[in-house]
């Protein structure tokens, strides 16, 4: 249900112990559904009264299985649920007298609508040399991943690394990569909830072209001053977090990175040279009253890499004010504004990004089962891609969007648009994204289906298809790029049993992609960005199969194709996109040894993705009677890497002092040491016939083979 639930509670039969408590049933409810009033007569919140978990995704089935154990009935009139209690054999008597009210107000205007994958931060998942990366869990799910190797970039639905808008608090991120894309800037210990949207996209996100990744961070605790400290091989971690006076809560957390310690345990990272980097992010929430809320947010994180040859940093500042207020008890918005910073540069170059944005958005709950949602923003972008010639490139960003969602007995509709106006030196474009989502939800069974259109008018111009450098690109549309446009139809099927089967189709047609022209592959900083690439077209279909039974397994299994079309390149023939990966296997295992022992395994195995290599080099006459040796291509993406496979293996120690808990991780990454392809790189090799040339050959390269780790965090 979309509206606010006004529950008339009158829980007076007996029970089993162990049971939850009250507080905890209520809470888990306030995490499925948008505004829960409770009204109970004589009931003790502390009291344990009802048994079980709420495992439906429904208010029907939650109420279900609250009352599968309690002699209370209920009835659901529009808003109202209404309990009764069996008085008498065959006989229903509604309590309705003597209540006394007590609210719960949740935490955010936007519910989570259909569609949303919730990522759970999960510190004890074996991660790459077991830093908790609560962004590399979204590769768990079907449909997803990895840009390359151990990397937290990921590929989502045949799309393009840079179309994921990342999100902190509300406030998109332009690069949300530390340690050369293999690691994100959050840090799960001051993450509260990350939602992805791969398939049908709320109305009020845009941006991007791929997915949308909504994390937000958590308020500090508003009992005493807490904290934790963390320590591993990759970052050492302190949080801090507690109340100031009555009314206010605060909480900061920062990571700090240093090659030193790896470099000496692993040889691979010598090449690196020194390499640093550190992150900070605070949070500061004010309550006025009831209806307003004030939150402070503040970011800053920065890379720093040097070696014999080239030297380079990036780094994003942020901060953002967020006032949440509520108007009556069916209508809040909250008015956001932030500054953003995005700045990238090595020893040939630089490149930056600034933006100012104001956002404004609301949520009205209605009588007829409608939840209302609009808003609207204006975003001022100051892009400076590249010093090498003076291009600096303002974009004013207009938008406003508007939103239905409509929910009666076993089914959900949401329809909504969104509309944009990018003004540009010379031009201007005007953009409508509408959304479309269906669903029948009878009993254990959901079917689902969405319609949708995103833009996107940021691009990343790489010079890497593997790793995240100082020299990359972040680019806008233009008098002369039109924004990328992405059109995706999905339907679907899941069954909630003994374990929950899902299986989704999609099909996407993209515009707009940008691509290197054959010369220019990998020169970013070689003149005028805009001359260095062309404009096509992308199409992209696929099909995923999850099974999970959480916590203890999840198995999923995606078929995917990708494919490009540019009229510059190939003669216009359609070529696969680096990113596709035909076949991706994901398997996840938890297993509880004792009450604080446990073991987690993860196996994955993804196809190649593509590669352009040339066939040959020739060498051309200059003007002035040189040599130079140039690459011939005879076709884009015209080799295929080896498909990628391994196990990765933790397990986990947790234990509670007396104001204190700890807990203690060991992992292995890769068991099986495969030599999985990080990235490939061209050799000559010699030809048997001494007569004829040297065979041009692709070396792969395997960085991260057989690496464990450890790592051990004190909560207080």
């Amino acid at each position: 249900m979309s509206h606010f639930l006004i529950i008339l509670l009158c829980l007076l039969g007996p029970g089993s112990a162990p049971r939850p408590t009250f507080q905890e049933h209520i809470n888990a409810l306030r995490e499925r559904f948008d505004v829960v009033f409770v009204y109970d007569a004589d009931l003790d919140p502390g009291e344990e009264v009802l048994p079980g978990e709420l495992k439906s995704d429904s208010l029907e089935g939650c109420l279900d299985e609250l009352l599968s154990n309690a002699d209370i009935a209920y009835m659901v009139r529009g808003r109202t649920v209404v309990l009764f209690r069996f008085y008498k054999r065959d006989t229903l008597h509604l309590y309705h007298s003597a209540i006394r009210p007590a609210m719960i107000r949740a935490e955010r205007v936007f519910r989570d609508t259909p569609g949303a994958v919730p990522i759970e931060p999960m510190p004890q998942m074996p991660q790459l040399l077991g830093e908790s990366d609560p962004l590399k869990l979204a590769l768990l799910s079907p449909g997803i991943v990895p840009a390359a190797e151990g990397s937290a970039s990921i590929i989502v639905r045949g799309g393009e690394p840079d179309g994921n808008l990342i999100l902190l608090d509300g406030v998109p991120f332009y690069n949300s990569s530390h340690l050369m894309g293999y690691l994100s800037v959050f840090d799960d210990d001051a993450i509260s909830k990350i939602r992805l949207y791969k398939g049908h996209f709320p109305t009020r996100y845009e941006g991007r072209a791929s997915s949308v990744i909504d994390a937000e961070g958590r308020d500090g605790a508003d009992d005493r001053l807490r904290g934790s400290i963390g320590v591993g091989i990759l970052t050492d971690k302190l949080l801090l977090e507690g109340p100031v006076g009555k009314n206010t809560t605060f909480l900061i957390s920062g990571r700090f990175f240093g090659l030193g310690i790896l470099k000496s345990v692993f040889k691979v990272f010598e090449k690196y040279g020194d390499y640093t980097f550190y992150d900070v992010y605070g949070r500061v929430t004010h309550t006025f009253s009831e209806r307003d809320r004030l939150r402070f947010t503040v970011f800053r994180g920065n890379d720093h890499m040097r070696d014999t040859l080239v030297s380079g940093q990036w780094g994003t500042t942020l901060a953002s004010a967020a006032w949440n207020h509520r108007f009556s008890s069916s209508t809040e918005a909250t008015t956001t504004l932030s500054y953003q910073h995005y700045c990238s540069s090595d020893d040939n170059f630089s490149s930056s990004i600034q933006d100012w944005r104001a956002a404004f958005d609301a949520s009205s709950h209605m009588e007829n089962s409608h939840t209302l949602r609009w808003g609207g923003g204006y975003s001022y972008r100051y892009l400076t891609p590249t010093t090498t010639i003076t291009s600096h490139h303002p974009v004013h960003d207009f938008s406003a969007y508007g939103e239905d969602e409509w929910r009666k007995g076993c089914w959900t509709a949401v329809a909504g648009i969104h509309i944009n106006l990018y003004a540009v030196p010379g031009n201007a474009y005007f953009t409508a994204q509408p959304r479309l989502f269906l669903q029948y939800a009878p009993d254990r069974w959901r079917l689902f289906g969405s319609a949708g259109r995103m833009v996107q008018p940021i691009h990343a111009l790489t010079s890497s298809q593997t790793v995240t450098l100082p020299s990359d690109l972040l680019v806008c549309v233009s008098g002369n790029v039109r924004p990328m446009t992405s059109d995706q139809i999905s339907f679907g099927a899941e069954y909630n049993g003994w374990a929950t089967v899902t299986a989704e189709a999609w099909v996407k047609r993209m515009e707009g992609v940008l691509e290197y022209k054959d010369d220019r592959l990998g020169h970013v900083v070689s003149g005028y960005w805009q001359n260095n690439v062309v404009s096509g077209e992308g199409r992209a279909a696929g099909l995923e199969i999850a099974v999970s039974k959480q916590p203890w397994f999840q198995l999923s299994y995606t078929l995917s194709k990708s494919m490009r079309r540019f009229d510059q390149i190939d003669g216009g023939a359609w070529f696969p996109s680096s990113n596709e990966h035909r076949h991706s296997i994901v398997t996840t295992m938890k297993q509880d040894i004792t009450k604080h022992f446990e073991i987690r395994e993860l196996w994955i195995w993804i196809s190649g993705g593509y590669i352009t290599v040339p066939e040959r080099y020739s060498f051309v006459m200059t003007p002035s009677g040189q040599f130079k040796q140039r690459p011939v291509y005879e076709g884009r993406n015209n080799y295929q890497l080896p498909a990628s496979h391994r196990l990765d293996i933790s397990a986990s120690v947790h234990f509670n002092g007396k104001h204190s808990q700890h807990r203690l991780t060991a992992g292995v990454y890769n068991v099986y040491a495969a030599n999985n392809p990080t990235f490939a790189t061209l050799w000559y090799k010699q030809n048997p016939n001494p007569s004829a040339p040297d065979l041009l050959s692709v070396a792969v390269i395997s960085v991260f083979r057989v690496l464990p780790s450890l790592s051990y965090s004190v909560r207080f």
